[in-house]
């Protein structure tokens, strides 16, 4: 059994197995347009890449800020204790609890 092959000289065709007569301007723009597709896959990848860690830092900083809401609430929850709101009115205003003797009952006319 015998193969020939033909030898690509200028723009002549390249016979390719089973006598498939294929271009050199074919082949070319097929080179071209495989490299062009492994280029947009390479670029697709690198930007999922880049989306991935956008998205990862995203999320840390959502559970960061979580964190911080709840120490706030836990702050203000304690600042608004009545035994709280009591000592530091009596610390910073000198206010003290009020005797019955100094209650005066405001009646609103109209």
């Amino acid at each position: 059994m015998r193969r020939e092959m033909a030898v690509c000289v200028g723009y002549q065709g390249i016979d390719v197995r089973g006598g498939i007569i294929v271009s050199v301007k074919t082949q070319l723009f097929v080179a071209l347009l495989l490299i062009v597709a492994l280029s947009v896959k390479i670029w697709i990848k690198s930007e999922s890449t880049q989306v991935g860690y956008v998205l990862a830092a995203a999320r840390q900083t959502g559970i960061e800020l979580d964190m911080k809401r709840r120490e706030l609430e836990l702050q203000r929850s304690v600042y608004l204790r009545p035994d709280h709101l009591k000592q530091k009115a009596a610390e910073r205003l000198g206010l003290q609890a009020m005797s019955p003797h100094q209650a005066k009952k405001v009646i609103y006319v109209n």
